[in-house]
C-alpha cells in the first residue's frame, strides 16, 4: 500500500531517515528532468555511462522524461546530496524516486512538499504523520 504526506525543507531528518532505508532497499534512483541543456549533458557525462535519459513509465510523478541511475555505481558525494529534499527543487532534475526492480519505494514532488512511500519499507519512520491514501489508478 502506498501513502503520501507533505514534507518541508525544515524535516530534513524525516526526509534524511527515508532516503537512508530507501538507499538501502532500492536498486535504482530516477528524476524529473525539468531543463534539458548543458547542465544536464554534464552531469550525464560525469556519471560515465551510469545514467540515462528514459522514457517514464509508472513513476508517481512524472514530467515526461526521467534520468535513472544505477545506485550501486553512484559516488558517497551524490548519495550524500540526495539527503537535502530542498536540494532537488527546480534543479534541471528534480523529484527523486527510489525504486526496487519494478516497486518505486519512495517518490517526491519537491516543488509541492509532498512525498509518496510504499508503506511495506517505510510503516515504522511515517507512522505518526498525517498520511493519505493515492487514487487506485496510480
Amino acid at each position: 500500500m502506498k501513502k503520501t504526506f507533505n514534507i518541508s525543507d525544515a524535516n530534513s531528518v524525516l526526509w534524511n531517515n527515508l532516503v537512508q532505508r530507501a538507499l538501502s532497499n532500492s536498486d535504482v534512483v530516477k528524476f524529473n528532468i525539468l531543463y534539458n541543456g548543458k547542465e544536464l549533458s554534464q552531469f550525464i557525462n560525469g556519471l560515465k555511462g551510469t545514467a540515462k535519459i528514459e522514457k517514464s513509465s509508472n513513476k508517481f510523478y512524472s514530467t515526461g522524461k526521467v534520468v535513472k541511475l544505477i545506485l550501486e555505481s553512484c559516488d558517497a558525494e551524490f548519495l550524500s546530496s540526495l539527503k537535502k529534499f530542498g536540494f532537488w527543487k527546480n534543479k534541471f532534475i528534480e523529484d527523486p524516486s527510489f525504486w526496487k526492480g519494478d516497486n518505486e519505494l519512495l517518490a517526491s514532488i519537491t516543488h509541492e512538499d509532498m512525498v509518496m512511500v510504499d508503506m511495506e519499507y517505510f510503516r515504522d519512520i511515517v507512522e505518526n504523520l498525517n498520511l493519505y491514501d493515492l487514487p487506485d489508478s496510480i
